[in-house]
Parts: C-alpha cells; structure tokens; sequence
C-alpha cells in the first residue's frame, strides 16, 4: 500500500486466527486504485470478471498466480493408500468460471470442475506432473502453498 497508494496501512493481526486486517481510511485513493487496474469492489457474486486488458496470453500466468494465491489451496488426496497432490480453487458464479477455464485450456493444463452448490464450481488439477508445471509456469508467492507442494517436488525449491 505503501508503494501504489503512497500510505502506510493499519496493520492488525487477528489473535488465534491466521489472518490480518489492513485498513487505510484514504477511500478515494483505493477507490482510483481499483478503477485504474478494472476491477470492482465487492460483492463478487455474478459480477466478477477479469478485465479484458488483463485477458492476454502473456498476463495469464500472473492472473492465475494472483487467484491460486489468494483463493486457492494445495492438498492432498489419498487415493487407496497413493496421495497425491491436489491444487483447488473454488470460484463463486461469475464470468471468472469461464475465463480461468478458457486460461487453464489456452495454458494445457489438465483440470476437473465440480459444480458446488449455488453456482459455485471447485476447480482441480491433479497430480504430480500437473502441479510441477503449475508451479513452473505459474508459482505461486503463498509460502504455504509453496511448503505443499514441496512434498511432492522434493528436489526443487520453490
């Protein structure tokens, strides 16, 4: 915040939870912020949409990387004793559902969609191949994603 707002944000950390609340009570500049890059303030619920600028095959990766970090997760599943490992993202109904998949088929990523309930889809791409490239093509910054998936890519750092 510091760098795109020039502010210095509050900064609390929430006891017992893993989470942080940043405030600044500068509106207007988030306000700007947020209409400069083309995105809109909540709620996301069918009105979420990554701006066309943003829909080119070169800002992919970086798209990609900025909703697995913020609203993805790692995991991993035991298929009859096997685990594998498990990258997750769940997207509420909006016209994100379709534009993570046309990136995720533009990118040849093998993935699964599960319609949840409400319109909800869960996202999934399985498997140790899948999560090598996902994290060669796009990385993530979320130490606790990285943590995971170095279980499984013991001989890389990530």
């Amino acid at each position: 915040m510091k760098k795109v707002l020039g502010i210095k944000p509050i900064i609390n950390y929430k006891k017992n939870e893993n989470t942080v609340d940043i405030r600044t009570f500068r509106k207007e500049r988030v306000l700007g912020v947020i209409e400069n890059i083309g995105l809109k303030i909540s709620p996301k619920w069918n009105r979420t949409k990554i701006p066309e600028k943003f829909m080119k095959e070169e800002h992919f990766p970086s798209v990609l990387k900025g909703l697995f970090d913020a609203d993805g997760s790692v995991t991993i599943f035991n298929n009859n004793g096997v685990l594998y490992p498990r990258l997750e993202i769940k997207i509420c109904p909006s016209m994100v559902q379709g534009q993570i998949q046309m990136i995720l088929d533009k990118l040849n990523f093998n993935y699964r969609v599960q319609k949840l309930d409400k319109g909800k889809i869960r996202v999934r791409i399985n498997g140790k191949k899948e999560l090598e490239r996902w994290f060669e093509i796009i990385g993530s910054s979320n130490n606790l994603h990285k943590k995971r998936a170095q279980q499984f890519l013991k001989k890389k750092v990530l």
